[in-house]
């Protein structure tokens, strides 16, 4: 039998539910969306819709289309404002682009994610891995209404119930009992991880994560931690949605961007100006980052040397101006200063690739040709490793950890480094809000187009064109 027509009988196997009751509900809840919410009602339909049971709730993915997959039963199981809001759930899925976004951090997770069966994929919901866990804390806490506890449905419309065994063959300890789990919700987060920040994006809560999941690991022994119970708050926590799905596409990057851009700019069109302007703005900020224009960050990198040089030759009026012969308070001259002196600290979390610092070093090298002093700041928790940039020893970074932005400035301001200017790598995911601004200036090239929580110093953003395929 061909693989299309395996396709077309498991489609057939699929349908044995009430497609026209699901089809009505579905319905019903768009309705209730183009009364209240136009922009999610427009942009759920140019998604192509689609009922199955291949998947234990909701999701969507991106391949020549963007598609939303409902279990029918799961969406027949939820109140009116339940269904509306993993509908909007789904929405902000798409809208921050969460497909491309999830690729770059962990693209290891699902090596086959189309041959992946039911029973695996509720396995990926209930020991959701760090990085699904941190794309639903991301977006839930913008959407009310999300159900209080998630189920699972099986293709005859039952909810999942844990086996009697587990995967070692002894007793389950949750045997019979019903596959069931709450929201990712930070304000829930907050009770295990009280410094953990609202309204973060997906890069930050994952960074926490991991970095909460190597404390534990420390504490209660090699794959005793969260990660190995898979629940991002230890207590029953289970993602929404099939995330699996995001790995199902056989398009590259670029093309999964401009696909998602299309639909949603569609939305926009067909949405009122008035409903448009009333979204929030984190909606609005993503809306606005699918459409950003990457400008060369390397011409960024550029002016901020040629502006920190300028600072080096200030006009003085204790030097004459040999051009006009004799000294005047009319003319000045000019003193120059020492060779410039730049700072480069580099984030060395685990979320800055190494292909990201490869070519992040390139430009480096370009600068330091130009005849600049180059010293290198290696920080991820702390700083790791400092050292003056020599373009003909191979770089090794050190850390992986967690982020944060004080200890580069604490340790120029203790050892007392005269310096010209800081360029600082990173992608903004960090746990401080706000640090003392200092006199030098400061470049913050953020990777991905990230914001960084610190309010002074000049931004770049630094696109990385990828160079291996997926």
């Amino acid at each position: 039998m061909s693989e299309e027509n395996k396709k077309e009988q498991n489609k057939e196997e699929e349908k044995d539910f009430d497609v026209v009751g699901a089809n009505d509900e579905l319905e019903k809840a768009v309705m209730e969306l183009i009364f209240n919410e136009p922009f999610y009602a427009n942009l759920t339909l140019n998604m192509k819709r689609e009922f199955t049971t291949s998947i234990p709730t909701i999701g969507v993915n991106v391949t020549d289309e963007v598609n939303l997959f409902i279990n029918p039963y799961f969406f027949e199981s939820l109140t009116l404002q339940e269904q509306v809001s993993v509908l909007i759930h789904e929405a902000h899925h798409v809208i921050n682009n969460h497909f491309t976004r999830f690729r770059d951090l962990e693209p290891q997770i699902f090596e086959n994610p189309k041959e992946r069966k039911l029973r695996e994929r509720v396995q990926d919901l209930q020991n959701a891995s760090v990085l699904n866990q941190a794309a639903d804390y991301a977006i839930n806490e913008y959407i009310p209404g999300l159900p209080k506890k998630l189920k699972c449905f099986d293709k005859d419309g039952n909810v999942m119930k844990y086996p009697e065994k587990d995967e070692q063959g002894n007793k389950h300890p949750q045997a019979g009992k019903p596959i069931e789990g709450t929201p990712c919700l930070v304000k829930e987060l907050k009770k295990q991880m009280p410094n953990i920040e609202n309204r973060q994006t997906m890069e930050y809560y994952y960074d926490l994560l991991q970095q909460e999941n190597e404390k534990q690991q420390n504490q209660q022994g090699e794959g005793q931690g969260q990660q190995a119970d898979g629940n991002g708050d230890g207590k029953g926590t289970m993602v929404i949605d099939d995330h699996s799905l995001w790995h199902e596409s056989d398009a590259d990057e670029d093309s999964i961007k401009e696909k998602v851009k299309e639909v949603v700019n569609k939305a926009v069109e067909q949405t009122d100006e008035r409903s448009v302007g009333s979204l929030p703005a984190e909606v609005q900020a993503a809306i606005d980052a699918l459409n950003h224009v990457p400008k060369d960050w390397r011409q960024d990198l550029q002016r901020f040397v040629a502006r920190s040089q300028e600072i080096l030759v200030r006009s003085t009026r204790k030097k004459r101006d040999r051009r006009y012969g004799r000294w005047s308070p009319i003319y000045p001259g000019k003193k120059t200063y020492p060779k410039l002196h730049l700072a480069v600290a580099i984030d060395t979390s685990g979320s800055v690739s190494d292909e990201e610092l490869a070519q992040f070093f390139s430009e480096i090298k370009r600068i330091h040709d130009m005849g600049k002093k180059v010293t290198i700041i290696e920080c991820d928790a702390d700083v790791n490793n400092v050292y003056e940039f020599n373009p003909r020893k191979k770089f090794q970074v050190y850390g992986r950890g967690g982020t944060r932005f004080a200890p580069v400035f604490e340790y120029i301001k203790k050892n007392k480094m005269e310096i010209d200017g800081l360029i600082y790598l990173t992608d903004g995911g960090c746990w401080e809000s706000e640090l003392e601004k200092p006199r030098y200036p400061v470049l913050w090239a953020l990777l991905k187009g990230n914001e960084c929580p610190i309010t002074w110093g000049s931004r770049t953003w630094v696109e990385v064109k990828k160079r291996v395929s997926r």
